[in-house]
């Protein structure tokens, strides 16, 4: 086994050196942009990416205000401010183009390798070891959940972080030097302000210490209490932040609550060295038969594990290093104090805490080189087929599980195929429904609830198909059947205020749509069509005021735009209401029903030539747009030209305008 030198110097790297350094470096790089390249053909998911990019308007603009909103809020139940800017610069540059997206956790990962190669050289002064990890790291399918899926990107970019504040502190314990000390601390909390997992980072570098040959005394333990100190405000922060979630998953006996941690560290460790069926949601039935006998030969395996690493001091560090490395690093994800949820693992859990184990993997690889190289013996080269058919395994198994993330659908099909569950059938079902094949996602939504009949979604989404199919009855079951499974459900409120609405009882709209927004104060749609409601009771300023708040939520919400263009007109307010017509026109440029009510707008303002030219590019987004005709019709007569305006009077009145018909009729 190789030994770690105190690394209490630096070794200056001869022109050759450097160079070799470099080429491992390429090498690196061009197998892990291979192995993920399919990712970058890759779309969206309805896993999460709609809700952090696709649909978030928090990052639709990059202004002092939704800076401070992204620094101020939480996604998904996470602080995430430093991922979500990272998005916000995309959007700003690529709108919902996905390939820059992929590209950059690509790029990202892509560095982590490199970050991850030079880490492991600072520590073990042998190149073949630290490119055997970081290869290991980089093409290990377990890695592809991490880089293929957009809305990991906060596990991927906190990665890079969290290992350039490593490299800073083993640099500051080789030269010292305040500037290297402040640059561990800043990177280190770059890495919690992307994904709070990085809270484990004080414990590591205790843990350099070790490995590296430094005393923990007094000093050692002072010179981290800035990093605890840290440590802990962001897992108060991750805390409270996860207290509004309710969890409607799993949930375990006393003794597989207790064994559960040992559970999850000997699947991992089992998925490393055998990563076949990999899943985006492992489903873990409560009531499986022998899930406790499991768990307590899990409890037994890690025990085993531990005493392993004990002993193995007598002969390197590597080995304590590694075990307690993948330990530390993996605690925040154990669920030691979790109460149940929809899986007790996943692959993006393992990103950093599997650098542990595959340090210790080629440092054993290399070891038994080392035995077989006097011999040149046969063994020598069976032990190098070995090592490089396992790492064409694990890149050919990456280049194809990348493919399973192309999009929503292909995600959870492959979900369903291999662990079937409410989850994973409720998403199913949504991604059917983007699609609009409403009655495949209405069987998804059934075969949900009858795996689990107490998950609100599921009702929420079946709801939202039925409405879609415009069945309103059935519709309002499920709503009714959702908000009173989780009476703090805004969505489902949301969407029955819209069935209220649709149904001309707008009283009973304005209170489900008030009831959302109190429980979501951030929902722009809510306020939106609290506007919209507000118009037809007659309360036209409030609906001014809840239009004008959606669009302070979303400034790139268009209907909300044309909502309050369409309240103005009504207050008067003719030159404004246009301007918003304008805003919603220039968001969408293919809003039809905005480029009629603006000619409409012009036309009671005297601009007939803007009116006729608004109903002009109404009509030609819409051929069969009555309301346009009939409005055109009417600029015509009002310039002068009765003929024309005839016409288009005649024109709508064939598409079905009582309006029209009757004003056609009288003539």
């Amino acid at each position: 086994m190789i030994t770690l030198p105190g690394a209490s110097t630096s070794t200056p790297q001869s022109p050759p050196a450097i160079r070799r350094f470099l080429s491992y470096c390429l090498i690196i790089a061009s197998v892990t942009v291979a192995a993920f390249l399919p990712s970058l053909r890759n779309g969206f998911t309805n896993w999460d990416d709609d809700r952090l990019v696709s649909a978030n308007p928090d990052i639709h603009r990059v202004n002092a205000r939704t800076i401070i909103t992204v620094f101020t809020s939480t996604y998904l139940n996470h602080y995430l401010p430093v991922t979500m800017l990272s998005f916000m610069g995309e959007y700003s540059l690529f709108k919902l183009n996905p390939a820059p997206y992929h590209a950059t956790n690509m790029s990202l990962h892509v560095l982590n390798a490199l970050l991850l190669f030079g880490l492991i050289y600072l520590l073990s002064r042998n190149h073949t070891v630290s490119m055997l990890t970081a290869l290991l790291f980089a093409i290990h399918p377990l890695r592809v959940e991490s880089v293929a899926w957009i809305a990991e990107r906060k596990g991927v970019l906190s990665a890079s972080f969290y290992l350039i504040s490593l490299i800073s502190y083993i640099r500051y314990r080789q030269n010292g030097g305040r500037g290297r000390y402040a640059v561990c601390m800043l990177t280190f909390i770059a890495s919690l302000l992307s994904k709070s997992m990085a809270i484990s980072l004080p414990f590591v570098l205790l843990l350099m210490d070790y490995v590296m040959g430094r005393r923990i005394d007094k000093k050692s333990l002072v010179e981290k209490i800035p990093f605890f100190g840290v440590s802990a405000v962001f897992a108060c922060i991750a805390y409270f932040s996860v207290q509004d979630s309710v969890s409607q998953g799993i949930h375990y006996s006393v003794v597989q609550y207790m064994l559960s941690p040992t559970y999850n560290i000997c699947f991992y460790l089992f998925k490393t060295v055998f990563p076949a069926s990999l899943c985006a949601l492992y489903g873990i039935d409560e009531h499986k038969a022998g899930l406790t006998l499991t768990m307590a030969l899990s409890a037994v395996a890690v025990c085993a594990i531990a005493v392993a690493a004990y002993y193995s001091r007598r002969y390197s560090k590597i080995g304590v290093f590694s075990v307690l490395f993948f330990l530390i690093t993996l605690l925040p994800v154990l669920q030691i104090a979790s109460s149940g949820g929809w899986t007790m693992v996943a692959d993006r859990y393992t990103y950093i805490p599997l650098i542990g184990v595959y340090f210790l993997s080629a440092t054993g690889f290399y070891f038994l080189l080392q035995k077989t190289f006097e011999k040149r013996n046969i063994a020598r080269a069976i032990l190098l087929c070995l090592g490089g058919a396992v790492m064409v395994w694990f890149a050919s198994m990456t280049y194809h599980q990348c493919k399973v993330w192309k999009d929503g659908l292909t995600l959870w099909n492959d979900v369903v195929n291999k662990s079937p569950g409410a989850v994973a059938y409720t998403n199913r079902g949504f991604a059917y429904a983007l699609r609009h094949n409403y009655s495949r996602a209405i069987e998804d939504y059934n075969r949900a609830i009858g795996l689990n009949p107490a998950y609100a979604p599921i009702y929420n989404n079946r709801g939202n198909a039925y409405s879609a199919m415009g069945d309103a009855t059935l519709a309002l079951e499920n709503y009714n059947q959702a908000i009173a499974l989780d009476p703090r459900y805004a969505q489902a409120y949301a969407n029955r205020g819209i069935v209220f609405k649709t149904a001309g009882n707008f009283n009973r709209a304005v209170e489900d749509f008030s009831q959302a927004i109190r429980l979501a104060p951030r929902y722009a749609q809510a306020y939106s069509n609290l506007g919209g409601a507000y118009c037809y009771t007659g309360n036209i300023d409030l609906a001014e005021i809840a239009y004008s708040r959606a669009i302070r939520l979303n400034p790139e919400y268009a209907d909300a735009y044309y909502g309050r263009g369409l309240a103005l007109c009504f207050k008067g307010e003719l030159q404004r209401a246009v301007e918003d017509y304008n805003r919603a026109i220039a968001i969408n440029p293919e809003y039809a029903e905005a480029y009629n009510n603006r000619g409409v707008a012009y036309k009671d303002m005297g601009d007939i030539h803007g009116a006729i030219e608004s109903f002009n590019r109404a009509i030609a987004l819409n051929p069969r747009y009555a309301q346009a005709y009939y409005g055109r019709g009417l600029a015509y007569s009002a310039g002068g030209d009765d003929a024309r305006g005839l016409e288009d009077i005649k024109k709508a009145c064939a598409l079905g305008l009582n309006s029209a018909c009757k004003l056609f009729s009288n003539n």
